[in-house]
């Protein structure tokens, strides 16, 4: 019986060695036939098979055209999807900001926070944050244990409290009881003790800036006051920003390119013609012209642009740019300001200098004219006074003045200037709070010592954050092996570096030269060749660091082992 072997493809009868000549001459028959009816239908195929290039218009193809319009239809009805109609989306509730978070089995809009923010492959932000704090809180209690009495001591004697010799237990009982801080109302408060009080950090008299006092030295008591002697004293805007805000406050306005009229400047009591005004769009040089009303005011210029603040210098504003003048205190009396100009009418309510004056004194004297000779008045008024009846000059003589004097000095005891009127005085210099600091020595040495141990802690909470990024640190060795594949680029999308350990082996005649490649690229276009070459049945391995951000590849061979620091 002959051996049946078939094609690999349809099936036909092949020739087998195994079988008769003419066992095969009649299977070899059926092939050819069969092979025969195999062209027939190609040929047939290919004559049935459309044109290679024709110009067939779509009318012409019978149903293109409906199926075109039905299919256009089909799209045009079909509307877009929203997120929120998704079964397993819920976002009726998003506003700007939120992202999709995946609550229980469905995605729902939500603010994003530190619990739900991983940090690393484990913790969340709000746990690193955390355990910082915690950190950063052990860190400053431990250092504060370690803060020993020499230390403490130097401190203190670097910062000047008093003048003897320094003792570390008070200086700890200065900082236990001075050395109590709190913020309200954006300002920096201490706990005074002594008083049991809460007060501002500023001198411990606790003026505000641009408080002037009486001050019988021609020395400032510290650096926050400044002795102002001189008529038309000015002080540095940039060194003293605090005072200038006390003596001409910025104001929110409206200003108009072209109109000399400032609206919305607030109360101007204290605004007098002549006061100089600065602001955007105002000219330099521009004084108040005119107080119009209980929120505005009149310049001497037309305003240049438009703009939304000014200052208005009751005192002076220097040079214009980098000065303001302090109030003209030599040889003045202080006198309370009076708005509404019931006891002092000549200042009309406004605030600055105001110059000195006598209170008008009248009075008359006369006689009506009588014969030839005058005689003393008989009728005074206001100022004057005199006897009737006495006679200046003879009686009856011709051509006789009569002349009335009249000087002050010449009363019994007066006291009298020719330049001033003026009372007892007692003369002293004035000084201003120009900024505020802390001037208790005490205070300062205790804000010193925690000045230097915050300055520590925040040091060690740096170094501390420095060595989290440092190579080794926190990193561990994984076994890559089956997530990497050879000639495939990857990079190092962490913040610290990686290193990377390959091993290959080699088999047979190729033990001492199998050869691998380990590349690495700042730009994953240039790489840096470092190769491997086994040893022997042992295999061969090498490492190499990766940068932060580099990229890093196997190349050459196929690698036994692959495992990353990291």
């Amino acid at each position: 019986m002959a051996t049946d072997t078939r094609s690999t493809h349809k099936d036909l009868p092949v020739p087998d060695p195994a079988n008769d000549v003419n066992e095969d001459i009649a299977r070899i028959g059926e092939a050819i036939e069969a092979i025969g009816t195999l062209i027939h239908l190609v040929e047939q195929g290919l004559a049935d098979k459309a044109a290679d290039d024709h110009d067939h218009m779509i009318g012409d193809v019978q149903g293109l055209q409906a199926a075109l319009d039905a299919l256009d239809t089909a799209v045009s009805g079909l509307s877009t999807p929203a997120l929120n109609d998704l079964d397993d989306v819920d976002v009726s509730s998003a506003t700007n900001g939120m992202v999709l978070l995946y609550v229980g089995s469905a995605w729902q809009a939500a603010k994003i926070a530190a619990a739900n923010v991983t940090f690393g492959s484990e913790n969340s932000v709000a746990d690193e944050l955390t355990a910082i704090g915690s950190a950063i809180a052990s860190l400053s209690i431990t250092l504060a244990q370690k803060a020993d009495a020499s230390s403490l001591g130097a401190m203190a004697s670097k910062d000047q409290v008093g003048t003897g010799d320094v003792i570390p237990d008070e200086v700890r009982t200065e900082l236990e009881t001075q050395v109590k801080t709190r913020i309200t109302d954006s300002e920096p408060e201490f706990f005074d003790p002594g008083d049991d009080d809460w007060k501002k950090f500023s001198s411990t008299t606790g003026t505000p800036v641009g408080s002037a006092v009486p001050w019988f030295s021609d020395v400032a008591p510290n650096s926050f006051w400044v002795i102002v002697k001189d008529v038309g004293q000015v002080f540095s805007r940039g060194a003293f920003p605090q005072l200038l805000d006390a003596y001409a406050p910025e104001r929110t306005v409206v200003i108009t390119n072209g109109s000399a009229v400032v609206t919305g400047i607030g109360s101007v009591n204290g605004f007098a013609t002549g006061m100089a005004v600065e602001g955007a769009g105002i000219p330099a040089g521009a004084t108040v012209l005119s107080v119009d009303a209980a929120d505005q005011v009149t310049l001497s210029t037309a305003a240049t642009a438009n703009g939304t603040t000014c200052r208005v210098f009751p005192y002076g504003n220097g040079d214009g740019l980098t000065t303001a003048n302090f109030p003209d205190f030599a040889g003045r009396y202080l006198r309370g300001w009076d708005p509404g100009a019931t006891v002092n009418p000549d200042m009309a309510g406004t605030l600055g200098t105001q110059e000195d004056a006598t209170q008008r004194i009248t009075g008359s004297a006369d006689q009506p004219y009588s014969g030839r000779a005058p005689h003393a008045p008989s009728r005074y008024e206001g100022a004057f006074s005199g006897e009737d009846g006495v006679h200046v000059g003879a009686e009856g003589s011709a051509g006789t003045n009569v002349t009335i004097n009249f000087d002050s000095g010449n009363s019994p005891g007066a006291k009298v200037s020719d330049t001033e009127t003026r009372g007892k005085s007692l003369i002293a210099i004035w000084i201003v709070k120009v900024a505020d600091g802390v001037d208790d020595p005490a205070i300062l040495t205790a804000s010193a010592v925690l000045q230097d141990l915050a300055d520590v802690v925040s040091k060690a909470s740096g170094n501390e954050a420095e060595i989290v990024k440092m190579f080794g640190v926190g990193q561990t060795w994984k076994d890559m092996t089956t997530l990497r594949v050879k000639d495939v680029a990857y990079q190092n999308t962490s913040d610290k570096p990686i290193e990377i350990y390959v091993t290959i082996f080699g088999s047979g005649s190729t033990l001492s030269t199998t050869r691998g490649s380990l590349l690495v690229s700042a730009d994953n276009v240039t790489f840096i060749d470092r190769f491997i070459t086994s040893g022997g049945m042992s295999g061969g391995g090498f490492g190499i660091v990766v940068p932060p951000g580099w990229y890093y590849m196997f190349s050459g061979t196929n690698f036994q082992y692959w495992t990353e620091l990291s």
